[in-house]
């Protein structure tokens, strides 16, 4: 065991760090970014900002409020990737993605798009720091009156009452038509802020007062030819057919589309002018800090994704490249996209090695720590788990890290499977236990209707269900869903998912997710007839599932489609 970890350290300090010229420390140039914000009607907003996020980091590099005519300038000394959210009173927020290099002077000017607003208003209710601004507990209803507003008066410690309305403008809260002042909320709307005598605030909500202004969002560069203008105009490409096409697949599923021709319609979506804009883009430069963000870019939010680029974005971006901290789990998503992550190992360490940003090197460790689990190296497991640990200890991979790889973790194959006793979702006077299990093998599969991989395991699970559930085996679903209306709607719709089910609530924070080290989903578990752990994890994802249980039952792994070619 002891030489497979030092095999693995030396393969990592093998290579020498490249060397560094040695120079004089010099003051980055300020980046600057001007111009106008307007409301949907082009006159300036009562209250408006605009954010710069860093692309990153959860950080925000600066938050400017505008001046009263809708002028604004925001400067900073980070070259890089960003988001550059707008903001305003009564409107909905607009992003962009914008690409700063060293000394860019950025002028733009930005008119917001209105919220729209429901004809119906009977349904509305006031949040505040009465309840946290909490969506569901302690919502207090607004009472309609003769001359057509809503009201209500509202008990207040202070001698102000700071609020939003919900249920007016669809999934969002919005600031109140009448407010002696405002402050953003942090989350792309506002709160409207009342005084009140005697302890009571009245809060009166005029649906004359909404602005119901037919306009679309717009953000224009003034220098339509600068490279800024042209990366926020591929960025937002990208998206934008990301958008259609998701928006055409819910339209598809409300007319009863099967999954079938929910794949068929996403193979015939055509997105060949995002490779062409991508290829030309690309071409237009030979910088290869530039070249390395596209390839981060195009890999993190074109629609479909290319094997061909991935390998060849491996291939010119260096390990160190500050490029690949632009785009979430980058790194890993050009390893897998690649075809071939088994073949970019020393890649992986070398960005160890040399790469500064403390995330993308979490996501490589992350990714060698499930590759070495995936394979039973032990030792080199241990060795990486405690890497994380002592570089990452208080953050959320450390957690994470936990959960899966800590040699006292409560899931590991071999050991017997954490008691648990849960009620049917189908009828609550049945429980399923580990107890009342014994003697059948099944797959514990948590789960939500809302979780991308979660759903892009179905076909795997059904046919393994099918394939296998005459050799005693089933699956036990946990929901992590918001309801279990939500679960009934999916399996009528969707997937019939034909076996047992329960829910959790509480979800993450639940005691079955801290019992079952469950950080994320989809957590899958494989438990013998003998209630012992089988197997975890990547063993019992996508085609892996059917390797695994057909080794486990003694039956042969059904061919792919690959190996029936």
């Amino acid at each position: 065991m002891r030489s497979l970890s030092f095999a693995f350290l030396s393969l990592l300090l093998a290579a020498p760090l490249q060397a560094q010229e040695v120079v004089e420390d010099a003051a980055p140039a300020t980046t600057r970014i001007s111009g106008t914000l307007v409301g949907a009607d082009g006159r300036p907003m009562t209250l408006s900002h605009i954010h710069l996020h860093s692309f990153s980091t959860p950080d925000t590099i600066a938050s400017v409020k505008a001046q009263q005519d809708g002028a604004f300038v925001v400067e900073t000394d980070q070259t890089g990737l960003f988001l550059l959210s707008f903001t305003g009173v009564d409107h909905l927020m607009e992003r962009v993605y914008l690409l700063l290099m060293e000394g860019d002077d950025i002028a733009l000017d930005v008119r917001l798009g209105p919220h729209a607003f429901l004809d119906d208003f009977s349904d509305a209710v006031i949040i505040g720091d009465f309840n946290d601004f909490d969506f569901e507990d302690g919502t207090r209803a607004l009472e309609p009156q003769e001359d057509g507003t809503y009201a209500l008066d509202v008990p207040v410690e202070a001698d102000s009452l700071t609020y939003q309305i919900f249920h007016v403008a669809g999934t969002r809260s919005t600031n109140g038509t009448r407010s002696d002042r405002f402050v953003y909320d942090g989350g792309g709307d506002y709160r409207s802020v009342l005084y009140g005598e005697n302890g009571t605030v009245r809060v009166v909500f005029d649906p004359d007062r909404l602005m119901r202004v037919e306009a679309e969002p717009e953000v224009v560069f003034r220098d339509e030819g600068s490279l800024s203008a042209h990366y926020t105009a591929f960025a937002t490409q990208l998206t934008d057919h990301r958008t259609e096409f998701f928006e055409l697949q819910r339209a598809a599923k409300d007319e009863g589309a099967t999954n079938d021709e929910i794949s068929e319609l996403y193979k015939e979506f055509d997105t060949s002018s995002d490779s062409v804009a991508f290829e030309e883009f690309l071409a237009s430069t030979e910088d290869p800090y530039l070249r390395a963000v596209l390839y981060v870019t195009y890999m993190g939010m074109a629609l479909k994704g290319d094997s061909l680029v991935a390998k060849r974005a491996l291939a010119e971006i260096p390990p160190g490249s500050p490029a690949w901290s632009m785009g979430l789990q980058a790194m890993t998503r050009a390893f897998y996209g690649s075809g071939a992550p088994d073949a970019y190992r020393n890649y992986a360490l070398a960005v160890l090695r040399e790469n500064e940003s403390e995330t993308v090197r979490a996501d490589v460790l992350m990714y060698l720590a499930f590759k070495a689990q995936t394979e039973e190296k032990k030792a080199e497991l241990e060795l990486i788990y405690a890497w994380i640990m002592g570089e990452h200890g208080d953050s959320w991979v450390a957690n994470m890290a936990k959960a899966r790889f800590a040699s006292d973790r409560a899931i590991q194959v071999g050991l017997p499977i954490p008691s648990f006793d849960v009620a049917s979702l189908e009828d609550t006077t049945i429980t399923f236990s580990n107890e009342s299990l014994l003697g059948q093998t099944y797959l514990i599969d948590f789960w939500a209707v809302w979780c991308g991989p979660c759903i892009g395991e179905m076909e795997h699970l059904h046919a393994a269900y099918e394939k296998y559930r005459e050799d005693g085996f089933t699956i036990l679903s946990l929901s992590f869903d918001g309801s279990p209306e939500a679960v009934a709607e999916f399996r009528e719709e969707e997937w019939p998912m034909p076996w047992l089910h329960t829910f959790v609530e509480d979800d993450f924070g639940s005691d079955m997710a801290e019992r079952f080290n469950v950080v994320g989903i989809p957590r899958v578990i494989l438990v013998g007839e003998d209630g012992l752990i089988k197997a975890e994890g990547g063993k019992l994802r996508r085609e892996k599932l059917d390797e695994t249980l057909a080794e486990y039952f003694g039956r042969e792994p059904t061919p792919s489609d690959q190996d029936a070619e």
